[in-house]
């Protein structure tokens, strides 16, 4: 080739990359923060490149099974925006879209992160190439991700859960049972929401319910389609969506985190309760030598999420809610002349006030009766719910006594295999104790600092199995009642 001809191709060639350059400028949405994070599925619908010959089994082998978790906000790690976020399969970050100048694109760019995974719609994408996995053998590869990502359920894997010997393994080969899993303690501040949600999950007609949200939620009581906005059942879908992997059977981890429920139970909640650390164990001193407990109760979580559940569920159109039906009841107080019934989710029970050793200034530990204090109640019980809450009220902030440290360590003794009440037999299925340790402060002052552990029945063999954040370990139900116990979820027989 001449150099002139040589001099006259190179011309060519850039006058068409120039060419090509403005055409792709105009044909290229803007980029400024606003606009490349705005309406980003349309956008990556219209953008996606022909598939007719692509290898659908291309990257697959670069996604790490073993360091994926989806039980946190559906945030992006780059620009914090809730909307069109992606799993990257590798690493299992989360980003923003998927089209050129998102963050999911330029980390594909910048690590070679190919897989990535639609949180919302599950389906899978390859970047930077932004195309969708469409293969059949592909697909049926990723299945198991995006079943941890949202598990589904049938009658027939219901009524597995029924059934003993149900086992999981994850994918190191650890065994578990489905139901029975730890869950991350977050900063130590979640014991008291963690212990209430595994508490909820355990109830079986509750549990059924959330299992198949979504899928059953479409009638009313008289059998007409229930038509609703999405985003007016927020909480009831995370909520939902944490149960179904709790009874899980095929977790890649043993454990989990209630991380994005509590995420949105902060915001619903004005930050009374979830992942900061104002919501948890803020501990003042006292004028006496033992600090008052500011912890959070899991007494008050449980009211704040059960009314809110319900109040959710109300809004579908149904005449009564999974909740009314089974952990409601109604009672009349004996002291009120008008006779006004009221409608409970749970009875507190008063424990006597702890006194002092004769020159010491240790409290007396003792033992009370389960049945005699119902006995000492000031009401009638004018409907008994199917399973029946109790709180047992261990606060005794209001009892200025040096040595007291705040909270009742008299013992509550029952038979965790039969209690009478109001002419029902219950058995006991859930028990939250507390966990109680003093320690001092920096000004030299003793603090109690409180956390909560639950013990849980497996019904399906009549085990007992104690869960301490990640711990889970079977129990004697022997044992169960020399414990502070602060909740108990009581089942009719």
């Amino acid at each position: 080739m001449s150099s002139t001809e040589k001099h006259t191709t190179e011309n060519d060639f850039s006058i068409a990359r120039k060419k090509q350059k403005t055409i792709d400028e105009q044909n290229t949405p803007e980029t400024s923060s606003d606009s490349v994070f705005s309406d980003l599925e349309e956008y990556e619908t219209n953008t996606n490149p022909s598939t007719a010959h692509i290898n659908y089994d291309l990257y697959l082998e670069t996604i790490n099974r073993k360091v994926l978790d989806f039980t946190y906000p559906k945030i992006c790690s780059v620009s914090l925006k809730t909307t069109s976020i992606y799993s990257c399969l590798t690493c299992s970050k989360y980003f923003q879209g998927r089209s050129t100048a998102t963050p999911a694109y330029r980390h594909s760019i910048d690590l070679g992160h190919h897989v990535f995974a639609n949180l919302t719609n599950l389906k899978f994408y390859i970047l930077p190439e932004n195309y969708e996995v469409k293969g059949a053998k592909a697909l049926e590869s990723l299945n198991d991700i995006k079943k941890q990502i949202s598990p589904s359920y049938n009658d027939k894997q219901i009524v597995k859960l029924n059934q003993p010997d149900n086992f999981g393994i994850d994918l190191n080969g650890d065994s578990y049972v489905p139901g029975f899993v730890g869950l991350t303690n977050m900063n130590g501040q979640l014991d008291y929401a963690n212990v209430l949600v595994l508490a909820l999950s355990h109830v079986s007609n509750i549990r059924d319910f959330f299992l198949t949200w979504g899928r059953t939620m479409g009638n009313c009581d008289d059998g007409d389609e229930i038509i609703y906005d999405r985003s007016e059942f927020d909480l009831c879908d995370l909520f939902g969506l944490t149960v179904r992997k709790l009874w899980f059977d095929h977790l890649f981890k043993k454990h989990l985190s209630t991380s994005e429920l509590m995420h949105l139970i902060e915001i619903k909640s004005n930050g009374k309760f979830g992942n900061s650390g104002e919501a948890h164990n803020a501990i003042a001193g006292s004028s006496n030598s033992v600090g008052k407990t500011g912890h959070k109760s899991v007494k008050d979580f449980f009211v704040w999420l059960v009314n809110n559940l319900n109040a959710e569920l109300k809004n579908s159109g149904l005449k009564s809610t999974i909740l009314t039906k089974n952990i409601q009841g109604k009672l009349e107080n004996e002291n009120d002349k008008t006779k006004k019934t009221i409608k409970f989710w749970y009875l507190t029970i008063q424990l006597p006030s702890q006194s002092l050793f004769k020159d010491s200034q240790k409290p007396v530990v003792e033992q009370f009766e389960l049945n005699n204090l119902l006995k000492k109640l000031p009401f009638r019980i004018v409907k008994t719910p199917k399973v029946l809450i109790l709180h047992i009220d261990r606060d005794t902030t209001k009892q200025e006594i040096i040595g007291i440290n705040h909270l009742n360590e008299n013992v509550v003794r029952f038979d965790p295999d039969c209690m009478h009440f109001s002419g029902k037999k219950y058995r006991l299925i859930t028990n939250i104790i507390i966990v109680a340790a003093s320690e001092m402060n920096s000004d030299g002052l003793e603090q109690l600092k409180i956390r909560y552990k639950v013990q849980l029945l497996d019904k399906t063999n009549l085990h007992w199995y104690e869960i301490d954040d990640l711990k889970v370990e079977k129990i004697q139900k022997e044992f169960l009642e020399f414990n502070l116990t602060s909740l108990q979820f009581w089942e009719t027989l």
